[in-house]
């Protein structure tokens, strides 16, 4: 148990600066980055900005997924960087899909409840994406410390 603590407290004091930094001097060139990618598509198929409704500030899901690949032990160099580079690019093209998806629906349904009750499940992937990749990679540790898990690990090997 104490194992778990000291984690989540490196979880929380990594995370909390991280998050200051995203949002104080990344947020806004990763949007510009997002915007310049969409525009140039945009053009090739002739569709427009619609509105961002609940979308922009789930770009900061990278924090939480690099924090977490950073203190998992168990980790090798080699998951630790292919992980997190394959990770963050999922998460970059998760980012370009939802916000696509938020395009299209604010064109076609315009705003309201509806609106974000069809983005609900293009919200849902883009906020569990980084736990399901991290999942993934902290595969050894997570058997490590889950009984059930250590069960499950064994039968599939069997």
């Amino acid at each position: 148990m104490k194992r778990i603590l000291l984690l989540f407290l490196e979880f929380v004091v990594l995370s909390v600066p991280l998050t200051w930094a995203w949002r104080t001097w990344l947020h806004d060139p990763y949007d510009h980055l997002l915007f310049e990618i969409l525009d140039a598509l945009y053009v090739e198929i002739g569709a427009q900005h619609a509105g961002r409704g609940p979308v922009g500030h789930r770009f900061v899901s990278y924090v939480p997924f690099l924090v977490l690949v950073a203190i998992t032990p168990q980790l090798n160099r080699r998951r630790l960087l292919w992980g997190s580079l394959l990770g963050s690019l999922a998460i970059f093209f998760s980012h370009l899909l939802l916000l696509l998806v938020s395009d299209v629906t604010y064109t076609i349904k315009g705003g309201g409840t509806d609106t974000v009750a069809t983005l609900f499940p293009f919200l849902l992937l883009t906020d569990g994406l980084p736990l399901l990749i991290w999942f993934v990679l902290a595969r050894d540790f997570l058997s490590s410390i889950v009984p059930g898990l250590r069960e499950l690990e064994s039968e599939a090997r069997n």
